[in-house]
């Protein structure tokens, strides 16, 4: 089985305060193993590869051979793939996050919550965010010891045409650091939301909000394209064709360059790139913060790293 890689956290400490830290996204590159291959081959594939978000990732997979074939698909909210980004946001709300606050799994909710998605029974979900757990869930969040807002960018939602503008086209260096407007930026539900939370009182708690949002959002059939799950693609030229998709975690890209009909070249830049760049928002909220109590410093990480929510494991080093 292929092993998803891993974020590396290395932090050093100098008189009881982070004075370093280093992120390091180790992933393999799976999609250098896809070059070569026959393109309908390769598009099969990569559903069967990545474990998280495989939906979005096989749609944006097909979505982009589309395109280099010619055939765009302008932006919309692709139901299939909304129902997976409300299914992890109801996984990583009642089963994860309870964890990191003391309370226990709603395992009972969950089921219930992940019914109702997936039968389109949006008053059925409702029925489930009605339930006290949810406030108690929501004030224990906004009751976190949580840093100031740091300056890392929030992404813009976008299409896949509006994306060439930004990146006349896609390669290794940008799958792995990805910038935006020649900086780090953040994506994923509270970018989608613009930042705007306002009942949210720190910069953990704000992000846990906009995945509770756009639950609330799609259980009053108010959900509009720009929300997670929508899809988009572009041909960016003969032969090459470009895929976004909005995923529980962020923006999704994926770009085919065919040569014939096999692959002679194929970059995906994941959000856990995008949200775990090297100065990113992690960054900003652990630098310079005080360390000196070891129990409170991983706590501290532990919850901004589930902040935001990334799509293989990750490991801490400290260093004093």
């Amino acid at each position: 089985m292929l092993d998803a890689g891993r974020v590396h956290i290395q932090l050093r400490l100098v008189a009881d305060r982070i004075a370093e830290v280093e992120i390091r996204s180790q992933r393999p590159n799976v999609a250098r193993a896809l070059r070569g291959k026959p393109a309908a081959q390769a598009v099969q594939l990569v559903p069967l590869i990545f474990a998280l978000c495989g939906r979005a990732q096989g749609q944006a997979a097909g979505l982009a051979l589309a395109a280099a074939r010619g055939v765009e698909t302008p932006p919309m909210l692709d139901a299939a793939i909304e129902i997976e980004v409300l299914r992890e946001h109801l996984w990583r709300l009642l089963l994860d996050l309870p964890a990191l606050l003391g309370l226990p799994a709603q395992r009972e909710l969950f089921l219930k919550a992940q019914q109702a998605v997936a039968t389109g029974d949006q008053p059925g979900l409702q029925t489930v965010l009605a339930q006290e757990f949810w406030n108690e869930l929501l004030q224990r969040l906004d009751e976190l010891v949580q840093p100031e807002e740091g300056v890392t960018a929030l992404l813009p939602v976008m299409s896949a045409r509006q994306s060439l503008a930004a990146w006349s086209r896609l390669n290794a260096d940008i799958a792995a650091l990805p910038l935006w407007q020649g900086e780090a930026a953040e994506t994923g539900a509270y970018a989608r939301w613009g930042g705007q939370n306002p009942t949210a009182s720190g910069a953990f708690a704000a992000r846990w909000h906009a995945r509770s949002a756009e639950l609330w959002s799609w259980s009053a059939g108010e959900q509009k394209v720009g929300a997670g799950g929508t899809a988009s693609a572009a041909d960016n030229g003969a032969g090459v064709g470009r895929s976004l998709i909005d995923t529980a975690r962020g923006l999704l890209m994926h770009e085919i360059t065919l040569d014939g009909d096999r692959i002679a070249d194929y970059v995906i830049v994941a959000p856990t790139e995008w949200n775990f760049h090297p100065r990113g928002s992690l960054f900003d909220w652990l630098h310079g913060r005080p360390a000196v109590d070891d129990a409170s410093l991983r706590e501290f990480i532990s919850q901004a790293i589930a902040a935001l929510d990334p799509c293989v494991r990750w490991e801490l080093e400290v260093i004093k």
